[in-house]
């Protein structure tokens, strides 16, 4: 059947491209906690870079899903 390898093939790029993205949300994470210390060191509010830090964490938990869904779908279709 031709149809399996075609469709890994697929989820294996998808799974190579999630992953991009959980790597990619890893560095914005790091660099957000960079600024908000950066900021409270300095006395600055950081109330506003918090609510982004949040929002950043949200995101990369969905990342994270979206990459474990993946990674399952290509096993299943070994």
């Amino acid at each position: 059947m031709r149809v399996a390898p075609l469709n890994r093939a697929i989820t294996l790029e998808e799974v190579t491209e999630a992953e991009k993205r959980v790597e990619l949300g890893e560095t914005l994470l790091a660099e957000t906690r960079v600024r908000i210390y950066d900021r409270l060191r300095n006395g600055l509010d950081v109330r506003e870079a918090h609510a982004t830090l949040l929002l950043l964490e949200q995101t990369q938990a969905l990342r994270v899903a979206d990459f474990d869904r993946l990674r399952r779908e290509l096993a299943e279709l070994r």
